[in-house]
């Protein structure tokens, strides 16, 4: 078996162990449509006024889904945070504006909901890995409103999206021109 094919069965096991190890509530619908779901995990310690922390995670916006990322719980969970794996629609099915609205989506639920989790909303950090860490990105840009996040991890992101469009993705997920440039995050200003 292949390095990259042990290590995404041994996420899959932990994150199939995780999902009945935690207290969880699964499939919270944070939006309408059928992708726009979130999975809760709770610290067994779990008292009122708790950090939450959204993950969002990867697959380069085509595989995955929040159920293969339910692992990274047991560190946000041990660590006194609830934990929101956060799940969205993937390419080609839709296109990258959409997934960036439903991850924005996701944390305008979070923030007006948190305390329904035990989280105080003024405690929301953001963590994603390789598409995840891109969509990330848009949670925190720079504007006149504060974004509400209070720190970021983001980890093996693909913050230049011009390269893609000629990479093995380039049939899958067809990135456009415009989709290049609305969605590169290097070309963004982010919160300090």
């Amino acid at each position: 078996m292949s390095q990259i094919l042990m290590t995404l069965w041994v996420i899959s096991a932990r994150s199939l162990a995780t999902r009945h190890s935690l207290a969880m509530e699964a499939n919270v619908a944070y939006g309408s449509e059928q992708d726009e779901t979130l999975d809760i995990f709770l610290p067994g310690d779990a008292v009122p006024g708790m950090p939450i922390h959204m993950f969002i995670h990867g697959g380069y916006w085509r595989m995955f889904s929040k159920e293969d990322y339910s692992c990274v719980a047991e560190t946000i969970t041990r660590a006194g945070a609830v934990a929101a794996v956060v799940d969205y629609s993937l390419m080609p099915k839709a296109r990258m504006a959409a997934l960036v609205a439903q991850v924005m989506k996701a944390k305008a639920f979070l923030l007006a909901h948190a305390e329904r989790f035990g989280a105080a909303p003024d405690k929301l950090s953001v963590s994603g890995h390789s598409a995840g860490a891109h969509l990330a990105t848009f949670l925190f840009n720079r504007s006149a409103e504060p974004s509400g996040i209070v720190g970021a991890f983001l980890l093996g992101g693909l913050y230049d999206l011009e390269p893609l469009q000629t990479s093995f993705l380039r049939d899958e997920i067809a990135l456009t021109d415009e989709e290049v440039r609305r969605f590169t995050p290097m070309h963004r200003e982010h919160d300090p």
